[in-house]
Protein backbone atom coordinates (compact mmCIF):
# COMPACT_ATOMS: atom_id res chain seq x y z
CA UNK A 1 0.00 0.00 0.00
CA UNK A 2 1.33 3.42 -0.91
CA UNK A 3 2.16 5.89 1.83
CA UNK A 4 1.06 8.80 -0.37
CA UNK A 5 -2.35 10.28 0.27
CA UNK A 6 -4.83 9.83 -2.51
CA UNK A 7 -6.36 12.90 -4.11
CA UNK A 8 -9.65 11.92 -2.44
CA UNK A 9 -8.10 12.40 1.01
CA UNK A 10 -7.11 15.99 0.26
CA UNK A 11 -9.25 18.63 1.92
CA UNK A 12 -9.75 21.99 0.24
CA UNK A 13 -11.24 24.66 2.45
CA UNK A 14 -13.55 27.40 1.25
CA UNK A 15 -12.83 30.96 2.31
CA UNK A 16 -15.84 30.76 4.62
CA UNK A 17 -14.27 27.79 6.39
CA UNK A 18 -10.88 29.51 6.46
CA UNK A 19 -12.40 32.61 8.05
CA UNK A 20 -14.22 30.50 10.66
CA UNK A 21 -10.96 28.78 11.61
CA UNK A 22 -9.11 32.10 11.85
CA UNK A 23 -11.88 33.67 13.93
CA UNK A 24 -11.95 30.70 16.28
CA UNK A 25 -8.18 30.89 16.73
CA UNK A 26 -8.35 34.64 17.38
CA UNK A 27 -11.06 34.18 20.03
CA UNK A 28 -9.13 31.29 21.58
CA UNK A 29 -5.61 32.53 20.97
CA UNK A 30 -3.98 30.16 23.46
CA UNK A 31 -5.11 26.92 21.82
CA UNK A 32 -2.55 24.88 19.94
CA UNK A 33 -2.74 24.01 16.28
CA UNK A 34 -3.42 20.40 17.28
CA UNK A 35 -6.45 21.58 19.27
CA UNK A 36 -7.52 23.68 16.30
CA UNK A 37 -7.31 20.63 14.02
CA UNK A 38 -9.53 18.73 16.47
CA UNK A 39 -12.01 21.63 16.49
CA UNK A 40 -12.15 21.65 12.67
CA UNK A 41 -12.73 17.90 12.64
CA UNK A 42 -15.52 18.18 15.22
CA UNK A 43 -17.28 21.31 13.91
CA UNK A 44 -16.72 20.98 10.16
CA UNK A 45 -16.24 17.22 9.82
CA UNK A 46 -13.02 17.85 7.90
CA UNK A 47 -9.57 16.37 8.24
CA UNK A 48 -6.94 19.06 7.86
CA UNK A 49 -3.21 18.73 8.18
CA UNK A 50 -1.13 20.79 10.58
CA UNK A 51 0.67 22.49 7.68
CA UNK A 52 -2.71 23.64 6.32
CA UNK A 53 -3.52 25.29 9.64
CA UNK A 54 -0.04 26.78 9.89
CA UNK A 55 -0.19 28.29 6.38
CA UNK A 56 -3.73 29.52 6.95
CA UNK A 57 -2.78 31.37 10.13
CA UNK A 58 0.37 32.75 8.54
CA UNK A 59 -1.47 34.05 5.46
CA UNK A 60 -4.76 35.06 7.07
CA UNK A 61 -4.63 38.59 5.64
CA UNK A 62 -4.74 37.27 2.07
CA UNK A 63 -8.13 35.56 2.41
CA UNK A 64 -10.40 36.84 -0.35
CA UNK A 65 -13.83 38.29 0.39
CA UNK A 66 -15.45 35.67 -1.84
CA UNK A 67 -16.52 33.30 0.95
CA UNK A 68 -17.27 30.34 -1.31
CA UNK A 69 -14.01 30.42 -3.27
CA UNK A 70 -11.72 27.45 -2.76
CA UNK A 71 -8.60 28.89 -4.35
CA UNK A 72 -6.70 32.06 -3.72
CA UNK A 73 -5.63 33.24 -7.13
CA UNK A 74 -3.17 36.05 -7.07
CA UNK A 75 -2.64 38.19 -10.12
CA UNK A 76 0.93 38.24 -11.37
CA UNK A 77 0.51 41.47 -13.35
CA UNK A 78 -2.16 43.58 -11.62
CA UNK A 79 -1.79 46.56 -14.00
CA UNK A 80 -2.41 44.32 -17.02
CA UNK A 81 -5.35 42.65 -15.24
CA UNK A 82 -6.91 46.04 -14.47
CA UNK A 83 -6.40 47.22 -18.06
CA UNK A 84 -8.08 44.06 -19.42
CA UNK A 85 -11.02 44.44 -17.03
CA UNK A 86 -11.41 48.08 -18.06
CA UNK A 87 -11.31 47.11 -21.76
CA UNK A 88 -13.98 44.45 -21.26
CA UNK A 89 -16.23 46.81 -19.31
CA UNK A 90 -15.90 49.53 -21.96
CA UNK A 91 -16.73 47.10 -24.77
CA UNK A 92 -19.80 45.88 -22.88
CA UNK A 93 -21.08 49.45 -22.60
CA UNK A 94 -20.91 49.97 -26.39
CA UNK A 95 -23.98 49.05 -28.36
CA UNK A 96 -22.62 46.82 -31.13
CA UNK A 97 -24.84 46.40 -34.25
CA UNK A 98 -24.38 43.25 -36.37
CA UNK A 99 -25.54 42.85 -39.96
CA UNK A 100 -26.50 39.17 -40.32
CA UNK A 101 -26.48 39.32 -44.13
CA UNK A 102 -22.80 40.35 -44.11
CA UNK A 103 -21.95 37.56 -41.67
CA UNK A 104 -23.73 34.91 -43.74
CA UNK A 105 -22.01 36.10 -46.93
CA UNK A 106 -18.61 35.95 -45.19
CA UNK A 107 -19.30 32.44 -43.84
CA UNK A 108 -20.30 31.27 -47.32
CA UNK A 109 -17.11 32.75 -48.80
CA UNK A 110 -14.94 31.15 -46.08
CA UNK A 111 -16.51 27.73 -46.65
CA UNK A 112 -15.53 27.98 -50.31
CA UNK A 113 -11.96 28.83 -49.36
CA UNK A 114 -11.72 26.06 -46.74
CA UNK A 115 -12.95 23.32 -49.11
CA UNK A 116 -9.48 22.92 -50.57
CA UNK A 117 -7.91 22.23 -47.15
CA UNK A 118 -8.11 19.25 -44.79
CA UNK A 119 -9.89 19.98 -41.52
CA UNK A 120 -6.71 19.21 -39.59
CA UNK A 121 -4.97 22.06 -41.47
CA UNK A 122 -7.57 24.71 -40.56
CA UNK A 123 -6.89 26.80 -37.47
CA UNK A 124 -9.73 28.81 -35.98
CA UNK A 125 -8.91 31.99 -34.10
CA UNK A 126 -11.47 34.56 -33.10
CA UNK A 127 -10.48 38.18 -32.77
CA UNK A 128 -12.01 41.16 -31.03
CA UNK A 129 -11.64 44.45 -32.88
CA UNK A 130 -12.53 47.50 -30.90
Amino acid sequence: MSSLKSKKDKTTLTNKQRKAIIEYKEKNFQITQTDLISWVKQKMSLNVHQTTISCLLKNKKTIDENLFAKRQRTVQYPELENALIEQILQSQEKNVSVDNAVIEAAISKLRGIFKKYNLKDIYNMDEIIL
